[in-house]
């Protein structure tokens, strides 16, 4: 697994390559940037022959919490 860093220069699991990697534990503490680099991770993910397990529902949790974002600005 490597590492990329937003621009925040928090750490990202970088899952396009390994297709594994650690899911944040709390995605309210990560800005939005952040938030859609994971989504296209995810979504990237999705689109393969075999996804990573749990991609789907990391994907979605990833969506809603940028949905509740938005409704909340």
């Amino acid at each position: 697994m490597s590492t990329a860093f937003a621009e925040s220069g928090h750490a990202v699991a970088d899952q396009s390559t390994s297709g594994q990697g650690s899911f944040p534990p709390s995605l309210s503490d990560l800005p939005v940037d952040e938030l859609l680099a994971l989504s296209s991770r995810y979504f990237r993910q999705l689109d393969r022959k075999h996804p990573v397990r749990d991609a789907l529902v990391q994907y979605y949790a990833i969506a809603r919490e940028l949905e509740t974002r938005e409704a909340a600005s």
